[in-house]
This record gives structure tokens, C-alpha cells and sequence, in this order.
């Protein structure tokens, strides 16, 4: 998640936990889905937003393999 919403990390979420190092393949020859991410994080006194337009494409990721899979990419 960290790379996909351009490098701002998510509380909660660490990379790989010993996961499959198999390559994710994306399907970017389909129609995009399309939606919003907002979210907030505090520290102490200081509080950061992140509002992002996300565009997410069908994926396969061997590590996620019983569930529907999407990567999604944020305009800069």
C-alpha cells in the first residue's frame, strides 16, 4: 500500500511478511475502477490528511490468491 499511494505510509500495513515473491500482474487492458481514498493520521498534536483519486486495475497476486485482487494508482 505504501508504494501505491505514493510512498506515505498506512498505519497497520508492512511489507512483505514472508509472502510469495512471485510478480503481480496487472490487467491494465481493462476498464479502470475508479474511486477516492481519504484518510488521516494524528501524532501527538500534528494531524496529516491524504485525499488521493485512485484509478485500480483486475490484478493476480499469488500471494492474495483466494481473493479478488486490484492495484490502484494515484494521480500525483
Amino acid at each position: 500500500m505504501t508504494q501505491l499511494l505514493g510512498g506515505v505510509g498506512l498505519p497497520g500495513l508492512s511489507g512483505n511478511s514472508g509472502q510469495s515473491s512471485a510478480p503481480v500482474t496487472v490487467e491494465r487492458n481493462s476498464a479502470p475502477y475508479t474511486g477516492t481514498f481519504s484518510g488521516k493520521e494524528t501524532t501527538g498534536s500534528e494531524t496529516k490528511s491524504l485525499d488521493a483519486k485512485l484509478q485500480c486495475y483486475p490484478a493476480h497476486d499469488p500471494a492474495f490468491d483466494k481473493t479478488d485482487t486490484f492495484v490502484c494508482y494515484a494521480a500525483q
